[in-house]
């Protein structure tokens, strides 16, 4: 009977021991389970940046081609623009002093 008892506490004994490595187990993984989830969020978030700085390169190049296309628009048109006044100036300027002269102004008329 004795040895049955001492056969019964070893086994408790040993299922304690058991149980007991299985809360240092279950601990030990939520453990490496939040460590990975942080190295997972950490990569999350570096490939974020990386991709934001990717958008924002992109869009300034865009910016840029953008602006220089609109430098060149306002050149062609600026210098399209002086060719015509050199070429239309001084008929400009007669039309308007004959019709001064010929009182053809109509008053308040701007177009004329």
């Amino acid at each position: 009977m004795d040895s049955t008892l001492k056969r019964i506490f070893e086994i408790e004994e040993k299922a304690q021991d058991i149980v007991e490595d299985a809360k240092k187990a279950k601990a030990s993984y939520k453990s490496d389970i939040e460590e990975a989830a942080q190295l997972i969020k950490e990569d999350i978030d570096e490939k974020t940046d990386k991709k934001i700085l990717f958008v924002k390169s992109v869009e300034e190049q865009h910016r840029e081609k953008n602006t220089a296309e609109i430098k060149l628009t306002l050149e062609e048109n600026m210098k399209r623009i002086n060719e015509e006044y050199r070429e239309k100036k001084d008929s400009w300027i007669d039309r308007t002093y004959e019709s001064i002269v010929n009182n053809n102004f109509k008053e308040g008329d701007i177009n004329a």
